[in-house]
C-alpha cells in the first residue's frame, strides 16, 4: 500500500504524515512545493473513483477556492495529476472534539454555514463529525462531497446521510438539513437515534424506523 501511495503522490508534494487511506483516496499532511505552502492537507482521489465530469469538478473546487466564510475551511488548490488522479489542497485542521456546554453556539454556526451555502446555490453533501473541526474557537466545515466518490457502507455515512442518499439519490439542500439534524441529535442527546453492531441492520433502522424523541434524553 505504501508503494502504491508513493506512486500516486506527484513530485510537487512531500508527505509529512499519512492521515487516511482507502481504495478511493489518500489523505496526508504535506508540503506543496509549487505553492510554497507547508503543513497543508492534500487529498488524492484515484482515477476511476470520482465523477468523469471534469467540468463539474473544476467548477466545484473553483467555487470553494474562491469563497471565504468563517465556518468554511480554506481551499487552496485542486487539479489533476499526470496519471489523471484528482487532488485538492486545503488548510490543515488538527482533529478536535467539539466542547461540551457549547451546543447552542455550535448549532448556530453549523446552521449558518449550511444556509450560506444554500444561498449561493451550493450543497455540501458530506456533513458529518469527521468533516467538522474546531479551530481558534471557530467551527470549520471541510471537504464537500465529490461526485462519484462513495462512502457507502461506513458507519458514519449511515448515521449522517438522509435516507434518500442511502438509497442512491444525489445530495440536496434538504439532505444537508437532515445531516445537520443528525448532528444536532448527537450534540444535544449525547447519543445517536439508532444503534446496531451490524451495519446492514443499522442502515435498515435509519431507512425505516422512527427515531426516539430527543426530549427523552435531555431538557431541550
Amino acid at each position: 500500500m505504501r508503494f502504491e501511495m508513493a506512486s500516486m503522490v506527484p513530485n510537487r508534494f512531500t508527505l509529512i504524515r499519512l492521515l487516511r487511506e482507502d481504495r478511493a483516496s489518500t489523505t496526508f499532511l504535506g508540503i506543496d512545493h509549487v505553492l510554497e505552502r507547508s503543513n497543508v492537507l492534500i487529498k488524492i482521489f484515484r482515477k476511476g473513483h470520482f465523477s468523469a465530469d471534469r467540468t463539474k469538478l473544476v467548477r466545484l473546487f473553483s467555487w470553494f477556492k474562491g469563497v471565504r466564510h468563517p465556518q468554511l475551511a480554506t481551499s487552496i488548490d485542486a487539479g489533476f495529476t499526470r496519471k489523471e488522479n484528482l487532488y485538492y489542497v486545503r488548510e490543515y485542521l488538527p482533529v478536535s472534539e467539539l466542547p461540551s456546554g457549547y451546543e447552542t453556539e455550535t448549532i448556530k454556526r453549523l446552521a449558518a454555514v449550511v444556509l450560506f451555502l444554500h444561498s449561493k446555490g451550493r450543497v455540501h453533501g458530506a456533513i458529518k463529525p469527521s468533516n467538522i473541526f474546531l479551530s481558534s474557537g471557530l467551527l470549520k466545515l471541510t471537504d464537500p462531497k465529490v461526485d462519484g466518490v462513495s462512502s457507502q457502507g461506513t458507519e458514519e455515512h449511515i448515521r449522517f446521510s438522509a435516507p434518500e442518499v442511502l438509497e442512491g439519490s444525489n445530495a440536496t439542500f434538504e439532505t444537508d438539513l437532515y445531516s445537520v439534524g443528525a448532528m444536532l441529535y448527537r450534540l444535544l442527546a449525547a447519543q445517536d437515534p439508532f444503534d446496531d453492531p451490524e451495519l446492514d441492520h443499522l442502515k435498515s433502522k435509519y431507512l425505516w424506523a422512527s427515531p426516539r424523541p430527543i426530549i427523552g434524553f435531555c431538557n431541550v
